[in-house]
């Protein structure tokens, strides 16, 4: 259409692009996103990636969009860019050129690993293609029925906390007894997790069937493909797919934990199971030294292939568990490692854990490091992330938070090859910020110096002097290196 409008001339290029930022500037306008510490808005444009014949998506709207994004130093709506194997290097630059501006907006989507997913789902492949990432980046098949992007969030590391000591205001887990080996402890923890997670599976999917008698959506169930063939209501399960996805909250964590356990507690019998109980319930206090050691060990993040071949155990196992649960729909959960805010949020109630956590410290942020270490380079997530199979998720979002260096060596060829290695990493869906921890400082003392300074939170943006002291300070601890 728009090549058509200029053929004809009824449009230029300029006016194109000042329609464009007019119609995007409306949302940070309504938001108040100058003033707002949460400027959560969900609204998404989806850019890039490849048409339902595998094509590369990538023209002059595209660079549109990104550039007035860009040059209008505007938040929202959130830029969800997806790229594949054979994305341009064109449209990378593009991306890279405004990233490492400091315009910390972007979600970078890996069409490779979210299409087979899908497929391992059972998507069709044309539908897998045009997949779109609604909310905040959540994966969506779109005209195919109302994927839920984040139907579920499950601490996964309170659920290891309760395993592993009793809390009288949380009933439904059953603490461990004993466990000879780590093979056992880690299939009772497996297994209760099941217990667990059937019960709230079935609470959940009790409570939306009243839903199903009351909340028909007859406009939106006609244009999904599948319900007007069965004759049904997509709240009904009328679309052709009806997936529920579950966030799993503090994946890191869980796997530093489990590895703590593994080898403190089996294969060098520091302590026993119960004698690393009774230090979190002290809170690693008058264990400092103990507290060093278990920081100290491999951790999720910086590829050490230990601990990386036991991630890939637990999300494949984990991603299995959670697939063979049916919603109100008749379609799966899918599981992911989406976390929104609930790294912090959740946090507020979990106590000192196996990895090094102290009481009510942050877990790690989607299928980031913690904060436990800090890491070597940037690569080092991504070689991680290179050792552990996130397609078992079946689609489900993976989101990587990155603050990537601020240096002049990182230019925009060295960040399109950056991109290539995530791709071929099989990095699912990275999340970049590009400013230093001095700004960051600055700003929290000058406010009135970083007026535009934009950071990526999690799935949203925002102006960082408009933020709450609390997430500000999140931001600034994020994966730091080594120095």
């Amino acid at each position: 259409m728009y090549e058509q409008d200029l053929l004809n001339g009824r449009i230029t290029r300029e006016e194109a692009s000042e329609l464009v930022a007019i119609w995007m500037l409306y949302t940070d306008v309504k938001f108040y996103v100058e003033n707002s510490e949460w400027p959560e808005t969900s609204t998404c444009i989806q850019l890039g990636g490849c048409d339902e014949s595998g094509q590369v998506v990538f023209n002059d709207v595209t660079k549109i969009f990104i550039e007035q994004h860009h040059l209008n130093k505007l938040i929202n709506p959130k830029l969800n860019c997806r790229y594949f194997e054979k994305s341009p290097t064109e449209y990378l630059k593009l991306m890279g050129k405004a990233i490492l501006d400091g315009h910390n907006t972007f979600a970078l989507i890996n069409d490779d690993v979210i299409i087979n997913g899908l497929q391992q789902s059972g998507v069709e492949l044309q539908d897998a293609r045009l997949y779109v990432n609604g909310g905040c980046q959540e994966t969506m098949i779109e005209g195919c029925g109302h994927t839920e992007g984040a139907a579920i969030y499950i601490s996964m590391l309170r659920f290891l906390d309760l395993f592993l000591r009793k809390d009288k205001n949380a009933e439904l887990v059953t603490p461990i007894d004993s466990a000879q080996t780590f093979e056992e402890f880690y299939e009772k923890f497996l297994a209760e997790f099941n217990k667990f997670f059937t019960l709230i599976v079935e609470q959940r999917n009790y409570r939306q069937s009243f839903y199903k008698e009351a909340l028909y959506s007859p406009l939106f169930s006609a244009t999904q493909k599948g319900c007007i063939e069965n004759g049904k209501d997509y709240v009904l399960g009328g679309a052709k797919y009806n997936f529920s996805t579950v966030a799993i909250v503090g994946f890191a964590n869980v796997v530093d934990s489990l590895y703590s356990i593994k080898t403190l507690v089996y294969d060098k019998k520091r302590v026993t199971l119960q004698e690393f109980i009774d230090i979190l319930k002290a809170n690693w206090e008058g264990y400092q030294n103990f507290r060093k050691e278990t920081i100290a060990l491999h951790k999720y993040g910086h590829n050490e292939k230990d601990v990386d071949a036991l991630a890939n155990t637990f999300i494949t196992d984990l991603s299995n568990l959670i697939k063979s649960k049916k919603n109100e729909r008749g379609g799966n959960y899918l599981p992911s490692t989406f976390v929104y805010k609930y790294n912090r949020t959740f946090a507020r109630l979990l106590r000192a854990t196996p990895d090094g956590r102290k009481d009510f410290e942050y877990m790690a942020a989607g299928c980031s490091p913690s904060l436990l270490q800090p890491i070597d380079d940037m690569l080092s997530p991504i070689k991680t992330i290179n050792n552990v199979n996130f397609s078992a998720c079946g689609g489900g979002i993976s989101v990587l938070d990155m603050m990537l260096p601020v240096s002049s060596n990182l230019d925009e060829d060295i960040f399109v090859n950056f991109m290539r290695a995530c791709n071929k990493s099989k990095c699912v869906t990275l999340q970049p910020n590009v400013v230093s921890v001095e700004d960051l400082l600055d700003a929290q003392k000058n406010p009135e110096k970083h007026k535009n300074l934009i950071v990526r939170i999690c799935g949203l943006s925002a102006l960082f002097i408009a933020l709450s002291p609390e997430v500000q300070d999140e931001i600034i601890n994020r994966n730091f290196y080594k120095r």
